[in-house]
């Protein structure tokens, strides 16, 4: 007989894990997106408390919350900003008067809605406009974009400095902390028209704000693929599921040329970026 196992008075053995923790930062651009953000939430707190080293970020143009989404917005470690409050119409009459805005905008399109709030329809372009026309405004109670991005990458940054954060406890694990590296995940839709509208630049924004202090971070992006809204959309709607399917198709061969390039020189209504590196380090479809 040998005491490998220490047992307390009732007999009963405790395992006692050890799991290490790196500051991580969640991106959900657009609503399918939020829906996984608040789940994946749910799933953190149930299995190790709610971790501050653990940051969400929702980004959208869709104004409208979901009422399972709202209670994941009242936690302290997730925050939220619209850009679908920009009247596109006034951008484009005025389109001088936004030249970063008007370097990628095509002259032919035209067709624009008053509002982005119900949504970006599908539309990459509409997604990425709502991006240029709120990254220095302040839209109600959204901050700007820049800001936004800049205070995200400053929280997961500082998040070693938190006192919740290092007093970590839970009675059958034990938390260790890798404060020497930083991940940011960026989960989107390649199938609509804000997540892969602004993937790229809210992927090369992050590289540019984190890289400004450190070397070490990992940006790794997560693309959802056409078959899971197919299911969504049922077998009614053929012109949508095309749509879907232009749009995943264009969002790749983007994705490959920027692979390929490892290149981005993109002037922004308050700063250019010239950025060599691929928009993620490890890619997951």
């Amino acid at each position: 007989m040998t005491d490998d196992f220490f047992m307390d008075d009732d007999n009963t053995q405790k395992d006692q894990r050890t799991i290490r923790f790196t500051p991580t930062l969640y991106v959900f651009l657009g609503s399918s997106p939020a829906q996984i953000g608040w789940r994946l939430k749910k799933l953190q707190i149930e299995a190790y408390g709610d971790l501050p080293i653990f940051q969400h970020l929702w980004i959208d143009t869709d104004s409208s919350i979901p009422p399972e989404v709202e209670p994941w917005l009242r936690n302290e470690n997730v925050n939220r900003t619209c850009i679908g409050d920009v009247n596109p119409r006034m951008i484009l009459e005025n389109i001088d008067n936004f030249p970063s805005t008007k370097a990628w905008w095509p002259a032919a399109y035209v067709n624009l809605p008053s509002s982005l709030g119900p949504g970006a329809k599908q539309a990459r372009l509409l997604g990425r406009l709502g991006l240029f026309g709120a990254f220095t405004r302040s839209i109600d109670d959204n901050l700007p974009i820049r800001e936004t991005l800049i205070n995200a990458a400053q929280r997961v940054l500082e998040i070693s400095q938190a006192q919740a954060v290092t007093n970590m406890l839970h009675p059958d694990m034990d938390y260790e902390l890798d404060l020497t590296q930083v991940r940011v995940y960026i989960v989107n839709s390649m199938c609509g028209g804000t997540g892969s509208g602004i993937a790229f630049d809210i992927a090369y924004l992050l590289r540019e704000f984190i890289s400004r202090h450190t070397d070490n971070y990992t940006i790794i992006g997560v693309q959802l693929l056409p078959p899971i809204f197919e299911k969504a959309i049922g077998v009614i709607d053929l012109r949508q599921k095309d749509k879907i399917k232009a749009n995943a198709y264009s969002y790749l061969q983007d994705l490959d040329y920027l692979i390929e390039q490892s290149h981005w020189s993109v002037s922004y209504p308050s700063m250019d970026t010239d950025i060599k590196a691929p928009p993620f380090d490890m890619v997951y479809v």
